[in-house]
């Protein structure tokens, strides 16, 4: 899959041996990201491959399954997780298989290039 430019792509290999604060470390950065780069009533998509997916409001209260899980993770751990801005301008796109997180869109790069996640690394 090739995103649209400018992208990065980033190893997040690390989260998967990594302990419960480093991912929590994540869902906090890209969160900040998301509510940064969106508007108070913005909505977002999460997209989970063959799952269904939902709309969400990065301001309001974010979604949890029965489990205070978010329904579709944003660390990939087992599949693949997409999360996109509501006109696509800008996404993670999670890719278990690699071990990778892909960011896309100017406005979330330049954002986490001043507030990266601890797992990210270049790839």
């Amino acid at each position: 899959m090739k995103p649209p430019r400018p992208y990065i792509v980033y190893d997040v290999s690390t989260g998967f041996k990594a302990d419960g604060r480093f991912l929590a470390d994540l869902e906090e950065k890209m969160i900040g990201a998301f509510k940064a780069c969106t508007d108070p009533l913005e909505t977002m998509y999460a997209l989970y491959w063959q799952h269904e997916g939902y709309m969400f409001y990065p301001h309001g209260p974010l979604p949890k399954d029965e489990y205070g899980d978010w329904p579709i993770p944003l660390f990939p751990n087992g599949d693949y997780y997409f999360f996109f801005q509501r006109d696509f301008e800008w996404g993670v796109l999670g890719d278990p298989w690699r071990q990778t997180m892909t960011l896309y869109g100017e406005k979330l790069l330049d954002h986490i290039e001043h507030h990266p996640p601890v797992i990210f690394r270049k790839a």
